[in-house]
């Protein structure tokens, strides 16, 4: 039996273009079973959801990586952008989380550590800067005696 999703946030939208064009490209070599569904039967019955788990591991198998999960694959797509600093909003958006504090609760070990990254940022803005376009004087100019007449 077919269902709408459980929430409005699990309609979303694939953050990138190559992930569309690799459905696309599944989608011409297998077909959409019924209703236009991707994962199906080969005589493209729908493929119940507890029977998923044995699909998924049969295939994980055969493709040589019996010990990757169906769950690793939203994980790693979870945690690639984190790793890489894209905002938890975004990944949070992308993952259909009720909230960024959901993501961070989840996969904030995996965000980067940038703690000199965050000495940097705070120290060049909390620097003082010369303000020579005020005639103040630069750090670095030195004070030069003044001329006898």
């Amino acid at each position: 039996m077919l269902a709408p999703p459980k929430t409005s946030s699990s309609f979303r939208t694939i953050p990138r273009r190559f992930v569309v064009d690799a459905l696309a490209a599944h989608l011409a070599q297998i077909g959409a079973g019924h209703d236009g569904l991707v994962l199906h039967y080969p005589d493209g019955r729908p493929l119940p959801r507890n029977r998923f788990g044995d699909a998924w591991r049969a295939v994980a198998k055969a493709s040589g990586s019996p010990t990757v999960r169906y769950h690793d694959l939203r994980h790693t797509y979870a945690s690639t952008p984190l790793s890489q600093g894209v905002s938890v909003k975004a990944v949070a958006d992308w993952l259909g989380h009720a909230s960024p504090t959901v993501t961070l609760s989840t996969y904030a070990h995996l965000m980067p550590v940038d703690e000199d990254r965050g000495r940097s940022v705070l120290a060049a803005a909390l620097s003082p800067l010369p303000q020579t376009n005020r005639g103040l004087r630069a750090p670095s100019q030195r004070i030069r005696p003044a001329q006898s007449p």
